[in-house]
């Protein structure tokens, strides 16, 4: 799954990539089923017209098992941002796109991800994980 590599790629049968070719149209893999629906489509939607408008290539496909790359080919294959952090931090900087046609409001954006910030990352970030309480005190 992408999810598992953070691999930003196409191609045209392998399942580990963001978006999968298909003759000429491309489809793009499903978001996480955990998401918010209206949310997530609605924000691909909004991508793939900006990508569209903006004539963006994405790129030859990368027609490989991606978890046999060696090195040198796993770093020319540029990847996703790989936590919640990292995301939020991505969609503050580009989020241009998501403005057109009045879709998305400034303040929407600017809410949504103070929520995702404060309830969610600082909720995780100030408690110890599972895996620490393993590791340190299950002695």
């Amino acid at each position: 799954m992408l999810h598992e590599c953070g691999l930003r790629a196409t191609g045209r049968s392998h399942d580990p990539v963001l978006l999968r070719r298909r003759h000429n149209p491309t489809i793009p893999i499903p978001p996480d089923p955990s998401c918010n629906g209206y949310l997530a489509f609605t924000t691909m939607l909004m991508a793939g017209l900006d990508g569209i408008e903006r004539k963006l290539d994405p790129g030859a496909p990368l027609d490989k098992d991606i978890y046999a790359l060696s090195k040198a080919e796993f770093t020319d294959v540029s990847s996703v941002p790989g936590s919640l952090a990292d995301a939020l931090t991505a969609l503050e900087k580009d989020h241009d796109f998501m403005l057109k046609g009045d879709v998305f409001s400034e303040e929407f954006i600017e809410t949504w991800i103070e929520h995702k910030r404060s309830k969610e990352i600082d909720a995780i970030r100030l408690r110890p994980h599972p895996h620490e309480f393993e590791m340190y005190y299950d002695c």
